[in-house]
């Protein structure tokens, strides 16, 4: 899947989380990027190879130092396998 692909199926996985109650202060998906054209902290989630996903980040409103908010969607099918904190605040 390409960037636009990847972005735009996060952005539907967005829509759901929201219409769950999750997300709520969020205001859409900001970009979609591979772990190799990161120019920061990278995320820091246990369990998930990274390589094999694209990281969407969603925008939220800045309150200071704090996490990122990602969505990881997997490359191969465009499953949503993680949401929430990056761990990448320093």
């Amino acid at each position: 899947m390409n960037r636009e692909e990847a972005r735009q199926r996060a952005e539907v996985h967005f829509a759901a989380l929201r219409e769950k109650g999750h997300l709520l202060e969020a205001t859409g998906v900001e970009s979609a990027v591979r772990l190799d054209e990161l120019t920061g902290r990278e995320p820091n989630v246990y369990g998930q190879r990274l390589e094999d996903c694209w990281i969407a980040y969603v925008r939220m409103p800045c309150r200071g130092l704090h996490s990122s908010t990602i969505l990881l969607i997997d490359d191969a099918t465009g499953a949503m396998v993680y949401f929430g904190s990056a761990h990448d605040e320093a």
